[in-house]
């Protein structure tokens, strides 16, 4: 007799998913669509083919379409056409979509160049055509990545949306992956400046410790690091604010320490940014290990103190 195999478990589909975490589609953004979609097979894409033929803007199926073909693309020149046919699609027509600016619809200038060059022409056209659309400029950010136009773009979208903080942002962390970490703190800074509530700025309070710690500026650090510590005892209900926020503020409040040569409180704060409760980033690719090499290469090894106090 031949061996007793189970079935492969059948995907979940958009619908069901939807009803079981009781979200609404409009509620689920377009790259957690596009995931769910890399999980189907061929039968479940052929459904949403025919889907397709009958209704061209049916952006939900598409972006389904997207993540499925993506995922196979480089199996086969037929999965790369169709996936490249949905990428141009969204592209063309619906610029301004968070589908277009899902990391699911940017082609790579290296893997895969004829569709980077359309969608660069695409993008080109778009943004002549529509240069003070900020929801077109986010998604052309998006597909241009870490170069020089990206950061122009989300320069022209800052000055365009002065109270949004999500532009200074963006340009925040580009300018702290090129190593200027003075532009970085300052567009950190317009960002607390418009946080829309307490809770806003909580979540930006650790990208403005970081870039103060690495402009230099220790006292601006020690004081965003701090107000960081003390407000992940209000939003202990947010376990991944609040789990990042013990960690990042601990962080940087013993690197303080260190550099200031006071080793036993930075092996205390190595010690309570170590009790976080945890986060779903911590959990995926662990802490920084940043203030305990720092520690090593000083020498500081031993026991760490039980964790107490703020």
């Amino acid at each position: 007799m031949p061996p007793n195999r189970e079935r492969p478990e059948e995907p979940e589909r958009l619908e069901e998913w939807l009803e079981r975490s009781g979200l609404r589609l409009e509620d689920v953004s377009a790259s957690r669509i596009a995931a769910l979609g890399s999980t189907y097979h061929g039968a479940i894409a052929a459904e949403l083919e025919l889907r397709l033929r009958r209704e061209p803007g049916d952006l939900t199926a598409r972006v389904q379409l997207l993540g499925y073909h993506g995922r196979i693309r480089h199996e086969s020149a037929s999965a790369h056409r169709a996936w490249e046919r949905h990428v141009l699609w969204i592209l063309e027509r619906a610029p301004a979509s968070d589908a277009a600016g899902t990391h699911f619809s940017q082609p790579d200038e290296r893997m895969d160049p004829d569709s980077y060059r359309s969608a660069s022409e695409l993008w080109a056209r778009h943004l002549e055509e529509r240069p003070d659309d900020p929801s077109v400029l986010w998604n052309a950010c998006e597909f241009y990545g870490e170069s020089q136009r990206a950061l122009d773009l989300a320069e022209r979208g800052a000055r365009l949306r002065p109270r949004d903080p999500l532009w200074p942002i963006r340009i925040g962390h580009m300018h702290g992956r090129r190593g200027r970490h003075d532009r970085s703190l300052a567009a950190f800074e317009s960002a607390l400046a418009v946080a829309p509530d307490p809770e806003g700025r909580f979540h930006m309070l650790s990208d403005a410790a970081q870039s103060a710690f690495d402009a230099g500026a220790r006292e601006k650090a020690f004081a965003y690091a701090t107000e960081l510590l003390e407000a992940s005892e209000r939003w202990r209900a947010d376990e991944r604010g609040c789990g990042n926020a013990i960690h990042d503020a601990n962080t940087i409040l013993g690197r303080l320490a260190l550099l200031t040569g006071d080793r036993a409180e930075s092996k205390r704060r190595l010690s309570m940014a170590g009790h976080t409760p945890g986060s779903p980033n911590l959990n995926s690719f662990g802490p920084s290990m940043d203030l305990a090499r720092s520690l090593l290469e000083l020498g500081g090894g031993g026991m760490l103190p039980a964790p107490s106090g703020p």
